[in-house]
């Protein structure tokens, strides 16, 4: 019997190369001496291509593939910013247009279906809760609706980026556990080191910063923009370490460290639980060594205190910051109620 030959898929980013190859055309032109022969006619037909045929093709290509349509909006605005870019001023007349008319309502358009599909996946969330998932859990449904707007690849990077901001300077209320969730913040310790942290970072920026300046102010900005970023990022995990518990949901083992962590494991897949305090040597998680594959369940690695030993048949992944998979067969984590948690996950 003859084998069917497996047919060749083509990676989504292949399909990307005929509006680039229009955009690189495009750029081509205005450095053409042709240009300067009829600038006001070119530059209206090169502002009609970069706001419409460009988009039109990049949508034709992409509607097929796994790339969501929406994505067409934040092209055409990639488009819009190339335009203003190549476009001698004097010809950017229906670039500037279209930035004052059309792209607010691009941008609002974008906005509105975002806030739609976050409020759709938190009716699908609370529909679940009866099943599966124990409450709402806005990274989640951040997750999903980003999911029908970015590249599959993207979406944990844009989820981590909105969700730093919504968990550090939006969502102020302090959340109550349901039955089944459980706090890792309150006796850990995490809290007092995340938070050295950001004093760290922002004492070391502030020194870095003036004596940068001294030598290069411009490279002086960026690294102070860079360490201000990253004291956001830790102050946006700090703040969502309290929203997203632990959970022993009716399916599956729900273990979360705020939006840095998080990992989904299926009851049949754990081999054992267990209080565990002890003090790993040197040699032991190495390679070979009896606690193998053992992984800490923290940002902070074993800075962090733990006390549960959550051990699997066979290895597997958990998600890390921006979706980066970290591979584990043992993973320590901490838990305010070890005890309780341990009887909750073997009662399962």
């Amino acid at each position: 019997m003859n084998a069917k030959p497996t047919a060749f898929k083509i990676p989504a980013a292949a399909y990307l190369l005929a509006p680039a190859l229009l955009l690189v055309a495009l750029v081509l032109l205005i450095q053409n001496p042709l240009f300067t022969q009829a600038p006001q006619d070119l530059s209206w037909a090169i502002s009609i291509d970069l706001l419409l045929l460009v988009p039109l093709v990049y949508w034709l290509v992409v509607r097929r593939t796994g790339i969501p349509n929406i994505t067409v909006v934040p092209f055409t605005m990639a488009c819009l910013f190339i335009g203003l870019a190549i476009v001698p001023p004097a010809q950017q007349g229906y670039l500037k247009l279209f930035e004052q008319y059309a792209a607010p309502v691009l941008e609002l358009g974008l906005l509105s279906f975002v806030v739609y599909k976050v409020r759709k996946a938190a009716r699908h969330f609370k529909h679940q809760q009866a099943n599966d998932a124990l409450t709402f859990d806005f990274f989640e449904a951040l997750k999903e609706a980003c999911g029908q707007i970015v590249p599959a690849r993207a979406v944990h990077a844009v989820a981590t980026e909105v969700a730093m901001f919504y968990y550090g300077f939006v969502l102020w209320k302090k959340p109550r556990l349901a039955p089944g969730q459980f706090s890792y913040h309150r006796q850990s310790g995490a809290v007092a080191l995340l938070g050295t942290l950001i004093f760290l970072v922002v004492a070391e920026t502030l020194v870095l910063h003036l004596l940068l300046h001294l030598w290069q102010p411009t490279v002086a900005w960026i690294m102070t923009i860079l360490s201000v970023y990253s004291g956001l990022q830790v102050f946006g995990i700090l703040r969502s370490l309290r929203h997203r518990p632990h959970e022993v949901a009716p399916h599956a083992l729900r273990l979360r460290y705020g939006m840095a962590h998080e990992a989904n494991i299926d009851y049949g897949q754990v081999a054992g639980i267990e209080p565990f305090t002890r003090e790993l040597g040197q040699d032991e998680a190495r390679k070979g060594g009896p606690m193998a594959g053992t992984r800490h369940f923290s940002v902070l690695g074993s800075l962090e205190p733990y006390n549960v030993l959550v051990t699997l048949k066979a290895p597997a992944t958990f998600s890390g910051l921006y979706g980066l998979k970290k591979r584990y067969t043992r993973l320590l984590l901490h838990v305010d109620q070890p005890a309780n948690f341990v009887a909750a996950v073997q009662a399962m």
